[in-house]
């Protein structure tokens, strides 16, 4: 399912998950952070939420994850010369630093992540449902007339299906062109109907 990143929260991941739905989300609402380093700049189980190695590619000797965050205890040596130590979660203590990220910040992380992979993807198949909702809003769907659910169903779901009907005869009639967008192998344009 293609959505806005207002729809980004964990409940919406975990009930789509729970239906074998997977959600892509062409942005994200809010703020990249930008005081501490990322989470995905650590080396992190995208199940278990362990951290397996730093930026600088040490091995915690020891992490796990409780209350509802990741940690990992380090040597002192292997932040020591460290150039974004001020931005780093890690924090030194009597034995070792420790580096505490929620689990929370990560989901996040890896989902900019991935959002990043498949931007292109996403964004191109989310705005084509946007003329869609913008030829319906034109043709009624900016104010019911009614109210209530049944009615507000009813009502949409018949000025949907009319926009569809429309959209089959034009097809059917020869209204939609191709466009000549890409080359195939052979070098010869490859039409695609939009």
């Amino acid at each position: 399912m293609y959505v806005d990143g207002g729809f980004h929260s964990p409940d919406v991941h975990t009930t789509a998950q729970e239906n074998g739905i997977r959600i892509h989300l062409i942005n994200m609402s809010g703020t990249t952070p930008s005081k501490k380093l990322s989470a995905t700049a650590f080396e992190i189980d995208s199940e278990t939420y362990i951290i397996s190695k730093c930026p600088m590619g040490y091995v915690p000797t020891r992490a796990r994850v409780s209350n509802s965050q990741t940690s990992a205890h380090f040597p002192h040596q292997a932040c020591a010369g460290y150039e974004l130590r001020d931005k780093c979660y890690s924090k030194t203590q009597g034995k070792d630093n420790v580096v505490r990220i929620p689990v929370k910040a990560v989901k996040a992380g890896i989902e900019r992540m991935s959002m990043k992979v498949e931007q292109k993807e996403n964004t191109s198949l989310c705005a084509s449902i946007e003329g869609s909702n913008s030829a319906l809003k034109r043709t009624g769907l900016q104010k019911l007339t009614v109210r209530g659910k049944i009615k507000s169903r009813m009502v949409c779901g018949i000025m949907v299906t009319g926009q569809n009907i429309k959209r089959f005869i034009k097809f059917m009639q020869g209204g939609y062109k191709t466009k000549i967008t890409n080359l195939s192998l052979y070098g010869t344009p490859a039409p695609i109907l939009r």
